[in-house]
């Protein structure tokens, strides 16, 4: 058994702090990260000059670059001696820049990354546009990549993103989800291509089967992490700090798992919710309704019930990454998972 197997709940939460996870991220694939930006600026030439603007204006505003991490990290781990993983990494932050255009579009969402979105920009057209060439650009780069199983892969994701947010639009507005539908959600919107990033640099290292699998469901189970805490964000967290509007998926009409929690613990909570998502033009109304939501969120104490789900699939992932050769990457892919379940924006 190698240095990562030894994984319990209580070393999850007594890793170093996030700042230093990512200053040790950085010292480790830094590098590779640079490439990784320089791939994504060089791809974005177009006859038209509007293409790279609009690709720059949602790239160039930054981001975590947590999945471009996870790919270099993984296939450093794996022991890969060239540079092909940052052609795959910059196609996985393509296709995730690619659904965060179309995903304003369709929330009608005003803020992305702390400056204005791009369909508020340019327009819902361009926006849409954009993503899709995006997404091109994603398949063509992939083509040239070894294995071919890579594109196999990658249309698996995309399929899986897309009907999570057709899953997502059918369920707007209504209280009755349950959890179990709570999870399909996510693995399509988050955790599909999550796994994509670790499993896709497995196989692009050659790794043997069980290095593979064990790269898929670290991947899976880190966004199914990320995503719950997300959710808590939305409901915790000051838009400073997070470049969004709190309660921003109440004001979608989306039943985030803090409210889901909650709603099975007060009985009331689930009028509340339905009378705020039908809305209405008393602007004074829905602010002290909204209060009123926030308050019963967190007097039934689901903010913390969901830090805690957040953390058991943090465990998950850290537990698959036992099969990992114990090397400095693979431990700093375990701190990752800190990182994931632990941060405030």
């Amino acid at each position: 058994m190698n240095g990562n197997a030894a994984v319990s709940r209580g070393n999850i939460d007594s890793l170093p702090e996030v700042a230093e996870a990512l200053t040790l991220v950085h010292s480790l694939v830094g590098e590779d990260l640079l490439a990784v930006d320089e791939i994504l600026s060089e791809d974005l030439d177009s006859e038209f000059n509007l293409v790279p603007e609009v690709a720059r204006h949602l790239i160039g505003a930054g981001g975590k670059r947590v999945r471009p991490i996870l790919t270099c990290l993984m296939a450093r781990a794996l022991g890969v001696r060239g540079t092909d993983f940052r052609e795959l990494a910059a196609i996985v932050e393509m296709v995730h820049t690619a659904t965060l255009f179309h995903d304003d579009v369709i929330d009608e969402a005003r803020i992305r990354r702390g400056r204005p979105a791009a369909h508020v920009v340019y327009g819902v057209p361009v926006a849409i546009l954009v993503g899709d060439r995006l997404y091109s650009d994603a398949f063509r780069r992939l083509l040239a990549l070894r294995p071919r199983g890579l594109a196999r892969d990658l249309s698996r994701a995309v399929k899986q993103v897309l009907e999570g947010e057709f899953f997502q639009l059918q369920r707007r507005g209504r209280q009755d989800l349950s959890f179990d539908q709570y999870l399909r959600l996510i693995g399509g919107k988050t955790a599909a291509l999550f796994r994509f990033a670790t499993k896709g640099a497995a196989r692009n290292a050659r790794a043997g089967k069980e290095l593979v699998r064990a790269a898929a469901r670290f991947g899976w189970n880190l966004g199914i992490a990320f995503q719950m805490t997300d959710d808590v964000i939305d409901v915790e967290s000051e838009s400073a700090a997070t470049g969004k509007t709190r309660f921003q998926d109440l004001e979608d009409r989306k039943i985030s798992l803090p409210l889901l929690v909650a709603m099975r613990r007060d009985e009331v909570l689930p009028g509340m919710v339905a009378d705020y998502m039908v809305g209405g033009d008393d602007d004074e109304g829905r602010s002290g309704l909204r209060d009123e939501i926030r308050k019963r969120i967190h007097a039934s104490g689901a903010t913390a019930s969901s830090r805690g789900l957040a953390r058991r699939y943090a465990l998950r992932a850290a537990e698959a990454l036992a099969a990992l050769p114990d090397n400095r990457y693979s431990r700093t892919l375990r701190q990752i998972t800190f990182y994931v379940c632990n941060r405030n924006a």
